[in-house]
């Protein structure tokens, strides 16, 4: 053994837990950064092209014939990849166990949509829905060839391979589905590029961990894959239903086009949430699994984890809000302006993801499945009933109003959370409030502004909105809780506590 070698083995595992959290937020977040910057941006950028190709109708019948199908395309290529991290194995006869279990649960679900499609073409009124629902149907069916292969590069903190994926998968569909648009048959733009986007993930995957599936099954270990699976299945199935029950309610409280402008204004937030939330979710599974059972290790990781998102969170989110008129403004065609207010709406409903978006993933990986489940459970089951009972709202308000009880069922989350980790209530949520504060003070300042500058040209209000917001946010940060600030930033720049620069995950 090397020097080196021993002193890093004599660090105390809350120290190494530290560098560890340390170096995979940074890589995590840098790689990130660049696969919004390349992939996320370009996405929207083809989003912005179809969008003035397209009427917001053709959105909404994506957005519906998509319900069913994305339970797997979606949840279940996630719930897939985790069990596959959390089971802890490395051996090609559990890969092709995990494989055979999540393909037959797909089959299952692409023939069910396939049956229903014409029905539920029938329930909305829209024909079109069922051509749709048939070849999504479809495609579900290489899922659980690329889950398996996302586990592959995820279980090794793979972050750079898995950005090159997205990136280029990306530019490939998005060139495509541009392309498309050219077509006598563009109304199938959107479908086109969800196939070669998938088609190209699978390729690309292929070609980074050279897995393919073969015979080598044990029956066992499938039915060990399928107990954990469909534990972090159903999790986030109940997790995400209540968006896919707010698009079915839309679809029949309203019509098409309306879903297709909320799906317009999510899809605008999307372009800024996914790379700050999945770069942040997708730490707890490998971080927790490196620590588990140390719990002074897992407690670093679960606050720090919260507290940086808490400190991107809050500013982003608050500030679209503010600035979603200019945003849709600039951005869309004149006929998708009934979607600023969405966008206000579903930014506010955001700075609630570090209150209640994380506690089920955290339960999850810290061994409270059965929590997990119940608490997903308690939370579906508040916004199922404030969808019933906010009734006669505009669509904005019901996109604003509906999530807002939730927050309670989310400091219940916190608060068993914090009684798992041994630690207070009072010192989590006090940690948290030099973002709230300094949030506050952004949005004060920001509204100053824009009210004074309502006469302006559209570019130069939303450029000066963005500048006066961060510089108020870091200031405020800077000048009342500098300690914060800097630790928070020494954790994204792949520093320990002690401000060196931290082990290589």
């Amino acid at each position: 053994m090397t020097r080196d070698h021993c002193q890093a083995d004599a660090k105390p595992p809350e120290t190494r837990a530290r560098a560890l959290l340390a170096s995979t937020m940074q890589t995590a977040m840098l790689w990130n950064l660049l696969g919004v910057v390349l992939s996320q941006g370009f996405g929207f950028l083809v989003f912005l092209v179809l969008a003035r190709k397209l009427p917001p109708d053709v959105f909404g019948v994506v957005a519906l014939a998509s319900m069913v199908t994305d339970f797997v395309a979606a949840d279940g290529r996630t719930a897939c990849m985790d069990a596959i991290i959390h089971a802890r194995r490395d051996d090609d006869r559990y890969f092709n166990s995990a494989f055979a279990a999540f393909f037959s649960v797909a089959l299952i679900v692409s023939l069910g949509t396939m049956l229903a499609s014409s029905l539920v073409a029938q329930t909305f009124n829209e024909p079109l829905i069922s051509g749709f629902m048939r070849v999504f149907a479809l495609l579900i069916l290489f899922i659980p060839w690329v889950a398996v292969m996302d586990a592959l590069l995820m279980k090794d903190l793979r972050f750079r391979q898995s950005t090159q994926r997205n990136v280029a998968a990306s530019l490939i569909a998005g060139i495509c589905g541009i392309a498309w648009t050219f077509s006598p048959w563009v109304i199938w733009a959107l479908v086109v590029q969800r196939l070669v986007a998938l088609v190209a993930e699978a390729i690309l995957e292929f070609h980074m961990t050279r897995w393919f599936p073969t015979g080598s099954i044990d029956w066992k270990d499938t039915v060990q894959f399928l107990r954990r699976f469909f534990a972090l299945w159903t999790i986030l199935i109940i997790t995400q239903t209540i968006g896919r029950a707010f698009t079915f309610v839309f679809g029949l409280r309203y019509d098409a086009a309306t879903v297709g402008l909320m799906r317009a204004a999510g899809r605008i937030v999307e372009a800024v949430q996914v790379p700050i939330v999945s770069s942040l979710m997708a730490l707890w599974f490998p971080l927790m699994s490196k620590v588990r059972g140390n719990l002074k290790s897992e407690g670093d990781i679960y606050n720090n984890i919260i507290r940086t998102a808490v400190f991107i969170c809050f500013p982003v989110f608050a500030g679209m809000a503010l600035v979603a008129d200019d945003v849709v403004r600039l951005l869309l065609a004149g006929r998708y302006q009934d979607a600023a207010p969405m966008i206000e709406a579903i930014a506010t409903t955001r700075l609630l993801v570090p209150i209640v978006w994380f506690n089920t993933i955290a339960m999850t990986s810290l061994g409270m499945s059965r929590q997990s489940l119940v608490y997903s459970a308690a939370a579906l089951v508040v916004e199922l009933l404030s969808l019933v009972v906010f009734t006669n709202l505009s669509a904005p308000e019901a996109l604003l109003l509906v999530p807002a009880p939730t927050i309670l069922v989310g400091i219940i989350g916190n608060v068993a959370l914090n009684r798992r980790l041994a630690q207070s209530n009072w010192s989590h949520y006090r940690e948290l409030m030099p973002a709230v504060f300094a949030t506050l003070g952004m949005a004060a300042c920001t509204l100053t502004f824009r009210t004074l500058a309502v006469d302006s040209p559209t570019l130069w209000r939303l450029g000066g909105s963005v500048v006066i917001g961060a510089v108020v946010y870091l200031g405020w940060l800077a000048v009342f809780n500098r300690a914060w600030l800097l630790e928070r930033v020494r954790l994204l720049r792949g520093q320990g506590q002690d401000g060196g620069a931290s082990e290589t995950a």
